[in-house]
């Protein structure tokens, strides 16, 4: 592998070093397209709260986070789309070059990758969040507040400066609907994420959620978009037949989610729902509650993109 760049103020650097408070660290295959080498080169990388080293043979490369400008999950130029499968391109500028980098984990989950990175460089960043709060047919919007963002694997959790875990939390396999909105904050309207998501107990909740700073808002929109797109085409190639649809229908609508409401709803034998709910199950689309049956996050998404 060519050495890419050199000097303390370039984005990327050839001097590694060591990462401290390591994130992730995992086998990957790479391209810096900067450089003159355009085949990929197996490396490893290792993620810290602040950058991270790749190593390949005896050289090293090193890419500090806040030069991240871009980040494009599942994408690759053409001229690799035969080459990466999962991969992520990165867009970095630094004070005196800019560029892009492709990496594909191996051996571990692009998802995994990507929440880990997100982690890394959201944790502890400003966030303005506000509830609008559904009345009848009138939505009704409250005011943003500033919180502090902790990003975890596959959630992210808001709350004020020592407050940590007493804020909202948004787990990311409880999201039911993801959008770009504006948000009215300090004074100027400016790009937001409206977040439909399941609770633990109580209806879904919509939740708004704007960073501050534009380059943050730029990587966590595309790595929760990228998310909850995969999802939305799974479910798109999901089929049902008329009676299983009857239930999800009857379960979205129901208060009780007991299997005797059930049947009252749809004049369905004992047998006959349990022969549905059981296949539902298996699908990911019902789960059962204590006593009671309930939508997953996947059966909610049905309802929200209008499929059944």
């Amino acid at each position: 592998m060519r050495e890419v760049g050199s000097g303390d103020e370039q984005a990327i650097r050839a001097d590694g070093g060591t990462v401290e408070k390591p994130v992730i660290s995992a086998d990957i295959a790479f391209v810096v397209e900067s450089s003159s080498e355009h085949e990929p080169t197996s490396g490893r990388i290792t993620l810290g709260t602040d950058r991270f080293v790749i190593e390949s043979g005896d050289a090293s490369i090193e890419l500090d986070l806040d030069s991240l400008t871009d980040i494009a999950p599942g994408y690759a130029p053409q001229a690799y789309s035969d080459v990466f499968d999962t991969s992520v391109m990165f867009s970095y500028a630094g004070s005196r070059n800019k560029g892009i980098l492709i990496i594909e984990p191996i051996e571990m989950s692009t998802r995994r990758f990507l929440t880990g990175l997100l982690s890394a460089i959201l944790d502890g960043v400003p966030a303005a969040i506000a509830h609008p709060v559904e009345r009848g047919q009138q939505e009704t919007d409250e005011e943003p507040e500033v919180e502090t963002l902790y990003a975890h694997p596959y959630e992210l959790e808001f709350g004020g400066t020592g407050d940590r875990g007493t804020g909202t939390t948004i787990k990311f396999s409880s999201i039911i609907h993801l959008e770009d909105v504006q948000m009215y904050y300090e004074g100027e309207h400016v790009p937001a994420l409206s977040v439909r998501y399941l609770q633990l107990i109580g209806p879904p909740l919509t939740t708004e959620i704007r960073l501050v700073s534009d380059r943050e808002h730029t990587l966590v929109r595309r790595i929760l978009m990228w998310e909850y797109n995969r999802r939305v085409e799974k479910i798109k190639r999901l089929t049902l037949n008329p009676d299983q649809e009857d239930v999800l229908r009857a379960l979205q609508n129901s208060h009780d989610g007991r299997d005797r409401a059930l049947i009252a709803a749809l004049d369905k034998t004992p047998e006959e729902l349990a022969t549905i709910l059981e296949t539902l199950k298996q699908r990911g689309l019902v789960k059962e509650t204590g006593t009671k049956l309930e939508l997953t996050q996947t059966g909610h998404m049905l309802f929200t993109h209008e499929m059944i």
